[in-house]
C-alpha cells in the first residue's frame, strides 16, 4: 500500500531546477532539429530556459512558463524576454501579454508571449525570411 509522505520544500523548488517539463523538452527537441538554429539549454545558469539563435543574428530568451494561474508569472517576471506557454494554456496569452506590456527585462527589452505552437510558427517564418 502506497502510503502519501509530503516532500520537503526544498526538494519540491528543486523540481523546477532538475526537472523541465515536457513542453519545455520538447520545443528545445524541435529547435535543436531546425537548421540554422543554435541552441543553449538553461543559459546563465537556468536564468532563461533556452537561448535561441538564428544565423540572421536574430535571437529569442525563452520562459516556457506552465502556471495554472497566469498571476503568478506575471507577479515575478521572467527574465528572457520571450515567454512561451504550453498550447493548453493559450487563454492566458492575452492576459499575460497585456500585463507584461508595461514591464521590460532587467536590460529594457519588451516581451513577446507565445503559445508553443505560435512560437515555433514565428521561427519557422524567420527562418524562410518572413520576418516575426
Amino acid at each position: 500500500m502506497d502510503v502519501y509522505r509530503p516532500v520537503p520544500s526544498d526538494r519540491v523548488s528543486s523540481r523546477y531546477i532538475t526537472c523541465p517539463g515536457l513542453s519545455e523538452v520538447g520545443l528545445m527537441q524541435w529547435l535543436e532539429n531546425q537548421e540554422e538554429v543554435r541552441v543553449e539549454r538553461w543559459e546563465n545558469l537556468d536564468e532563461w530556459d533556452v537561448g535561441v539563435y538564428l544565423a540572421d543574428g536574430h535571437r529569442w530568451r525563452v520562459d516556457v512558463k506552465d502556471h495554472q494561474d497566469a498571476q503568478t508569472i506575471i507577479d515575478r517576471p521572467p527574465a528572457g524576454e520571450t515567454v512561451v506557454v504550453p498550447n493548453y494554456r493559450r487563454s492566458q496569452v492575452n492576459q499575460l501579454q497585456s500585463e507584461l506590456d508595461a514591464l521590460r527585462t532587467a536590460d529594457g527589452q519588451r516581451y513577446r508571449v507565445f503559445t508553443v505552437s505560435r512560437f515555433k510558427a514565428a521561427v519557422t517564418r524567420r527562418l524562410k525570411g518572413m520576418g516575426v
